[in-house]
């Protein structure tokens, strides 16, 4: 299933309701998500079904890790880019932060979909800076434009959660609401 043709094209394919974005975060996870399928659409679902669910710390440990793991799985070991990764989770979380509990999911992956693409992304760091060692490793500053957003809300998740390295439940992260950071993590 993960395998894709060198002339196999993404399939970028809406999400019909929240339950279809779940099933691909689950086959995400378990590295079955088929790999054509594997869309920035994709990317930006499962932040933003993590994003509900967990505080951002928690939601970027997901992202990368299963990003990671799924690269080497199904598609290339090296295309992990840290940066990049933390640009869209940081859109995710200010999407998210200016939207009702109560707004479908499917809607704002949808427009952040259409809004916060890969051009958008060029429009505040370079090619260049996006390839230094830093950017792929670590967080770095866009090079070409502020990126316009903090990102910081407020996480709803203000409870220990556990969560696991894709399918384990053994780490526990306990979440600081009044520092909004973590306080506590066992494995």
């Amino acid at each position: 299933m993960c395998q894709q043709g060198p002339f196999d094209v993404k399939q970028d394919i809406p999400f019909a309701n929240e339950a279809e974005i779940g099933a691909m975060v689950e086959q995400f996870e378990a590295c079955r998500w088929p790999y054509i399928r594997w869309s920035h659409r994709c990317h930006l679902a499962a932040g933003a079904w993590y994003l509900r669910r967990w505080p951002y710390e928690v939601a970027l440990e997901k992202v990368r890790g299963g990003i990671q793991l799924y690269n080497r799985t199904c598609g290339t070991g090296d295309g992990y880019n840290e940066t990049i990764t933390q640009v869209f989770l940081r859109a995710i979380r200010a999407r998210l932060g200016e939207s009702d509990p109560a707004e479908s999911l499917v809607a704002i992956v949808d427009e952040l979909a259409r809004t916060r693409t890969v051009a958008w992304m060029r429009e505040h760091y370079s090619k260049e800076r996006l390839a230094t060692r830093g950017a792929i490793e670590g967080w770095v500053e866009p090079d070409l434009k502020p990126l316009g957003f903090s990102g910081s809300i407020s996480s709803a998740s203000c409870a220990t959660t556990s969560f696991g390295a894709f399918g384990s439940s053994s780490t526990k992260i306990a979440w600081d609401c009044s520092t909004s950071s973590t306080v506590s993590v066992t494995r």
